[in-house]
């Protein structure tokens, strides 16, 4: 039973459009429940993607020891902030895990050891001079494909060092960049500072 599920599943995914790869600045996670100029962005860019079967997300918000992938059929809502109104704490995501998917990703990751993890969930989905500076080099790096100052942030000087003071927003853009294909197009999208310092940048790779 099983494996007849994973070949449908597998058949089901060899048939979908080639999907963009997209790293999404979120911002504060009012934006869940508000309407501003980023959350219409996202809704238009939503607009003209196809439909997928799947997707996979890499999280800012999962540090652990070792590499996972979250496998239970109904992963719950994290709320990992606070000071927040509780409309928000209120908001869920019931969107439905896939154990087989989970196991196939698994088995194509060859390079690191993954585990399949039934405990976490999903996440929230949560100028000043140095922001700037950091912001228009860092899409200057991506727009031409030079990756590896990216990959070396933390030799990029002063102004990376602050906009990049932990790591866990950031390293998702990297795995981002990694599935972009050579020939691929990049747009940037919701490319605006907020609060001083946090950028909204989308960047889509390909589709």
């Amino acid at each position: 039973m099983q494996l007849n599920k994973l070949n449908n599943l597998t058949s089901s995914l060899n048939g979908t459009d080639q999907m963009p790869v997209l790293f999404i600045g979120h911002g504060s996670p009012m934006n869940a429940i508000e309407e501003n100029e980023f959350v219409q962005g996202w809704e238009a860019l939503g607009k003209t993607l196809p439909k997928p079967n799947a997707f996979l997300c890499i999280s800012a918000h999962w540090e652990t020891r070792g590499s996972f992938i979250t496998a239970m059929e109904k992963p719950r809502t994290i709320h990992d902030f606070g000071g927040f109104p509780q409309e928000l704490f209120e908001v869920q995501y019931p969107a439905p895990g896939s154990p087989e998917l989970a196991k196939e990703t698994k088995s194509i990751v060859k390079k690191t050891e993954t585990g399949l993890d039934e405990r976490w969930g999903l996440d929230h989905g949560l100028g000043y001079d140095w922001a700037i500076e950091a912001n228009e080099k860092m899409k200057k790096q991506i727009l031409a494909n030079d990756h590896q100052p990216l990959i070396n942030y933390r030799e990029q000087g002063k102004a990376f060092d602050l906009a990049i003071p932990t790591p866990e927003h950031f390293l998702p853009l990297l795995y981002a960049l990694a599935l972009k294909d050579e020939n691929e197009k990049i747009k940037i999208f919701n490319d605006k500072p907020v609060m001083g310092s946090l950028t909204m940048t989308l960047v889509k790779c390909g589709g």
